[in-house]
């Protein structure tokens, strides 16, 4: 079978990644707190759902295993929280790890996870945080990314940097099927529109929905790079312009 090459890229964004190494620390006690009580809510989640199966169906040790579930997630998450560490984003600086239930820990070996105020993909390995780089992209094939309110997309095509001749759209339409297991249909509809392509390329870009909020699936990770840098730009000249 013959290799798909990838397309050169012949545009004008090449986002600079950062060299900065920033090292994890403990997380505060307010934030231990705030991940315990999210991890809470979540194991009562999960246990109630096995619970409320056994209830259903009338099987005791369902429901039984149900709480048992519950009760042996909880410990166990809760006993990595309070080891829990925070870094600084080698990009944007905000702390990472800190305020969101992701867990960071100082025995990660090339753990990959997003900034969630930057997006930009990172790695935590061995009490370090580091950019992620081509060379970490393995055997990924899609790269996603949220899709950001009001943003932009480069003003070229999202593949190989050419002009745009044309702007395609991507849509979703996700239907929740383990919602029917309580009696309610979950269903879920996102779109993304005018994505840049050339003549040559297009359905780079696919659409989820997670959390009922809109995910952008990229096929190249240059690509989502490219994206997040060019809505970078359009805020610093938003902000210009109003002070």
């Amino acid at each position: 079978m013959q290799e798909t090459l990838k397309p050169s890229y012949v545009g004008k964004l090449f986002p600079p990644y950062s060299d900065e190494v920033t090292p994890l620390r403990p997380t505060s006690a307010g934030a231990k707190a705030g991940k315990i009580f999210y991890a809470v809510l979540g194991c009562a989640l999960i246990g109630g759902i096995v619970w409320f199966i056994g209830l259903m169906f009338d099987w005791k040790w369902v429901r039984y295993a149900g709480i048992a579930l519950g009760v042996w997630v909880l410990i166990d998450t809760i006993r990595n929280m309070l080891k829990s560490q925070c870094a600084a984003c080698p990009y944007c600086r905000r702390d990472v790890g800190s305020k969101s239930l992701l867990q960071l820990s100082v025995d990660d070996k090339n753990k990959q996870f997003a900034c969630e105020g930057c997006f930009e993909w990172l790695i935590s390995d061995g009490g370090q945080i580091r950019a992620f780089r081509e060379t970490d992209i393995g055997n990924t094939k899609e790269f996603d990314c949220p899709v950001i309110a009001n943003g932009v997309w480069p003003n070229e095509c999202i593949v190989c940097g050419a002009p745009t001749t044309r702007h395609l759209n991507a849509k979703t339409l996700n239907v929740g099927l383990a919602s029917l297991l309580v009696g309610r249909l979950s269903v879920s509809y996102g779109s993304v529109k005018n994505i840049p392509y050339c003549d040559v390329h297009e359905a780079a870009v696919t659409v989820k929905t997670v959390d009922r909020k809109i995910w952008a699936d990229f096929k190249d990770y240059a690509a989502r790079r490219r994206y997040l840098h060019a809505n970078r730009i359009h805020r610093m000249e938003a902000a210009k312009q109003i002070s």
